[in-house]
C-alpha cells in the first residue's frame, strides 16, 4: 500500500478520529509509534511503516470505532 494514499485517505477523519487512542487501544503503542507508520516517516535511515498485520488491526480499529458510534444512541 502506498502510505501517501493511507496518509491522503484518514486525513478527513482525523478530527473525528483520534489517533492517539487508535495507538493506545489497538496496538498498545504510543500516537508517535502510529504516526510515524502512517506518514512512512524515515528515521536513522529506516522507513517506519504499517507491516500488513498492522494494517489489519488498523481497519479492525476502524471498523469498531464505527459500530461504536453507529449504536450511540442519547435518550
Amino acid at each position: 500500500m502506498n502510505y501517501v494514499t493511507l496518509k491522503q485517505q484518514i486525513a478527513p477523519y482525523t478530527e473525528i478520529i483520534l489517533l492517539g487512542n487508535i495507538a493506545k487501544k489497538y496496538f498498545g503503542k504510543s500516537t508517535a509509534w502510529l504516526s510515524l507508520r502512517i506518514n512512512g516517516s524515515k528515521v536513522r535511515g529506516k522507513v517506519y511503516t504499517l507491516s500488513k498485520k498492522d494494517l489489519e488491526t488498523f481497519n479492525f480499529a476502524l471498523q469498531d470505532i464505527s459500530k461504536l458510534l453507529g449504536s450511540l444512541s442519547i435518550s
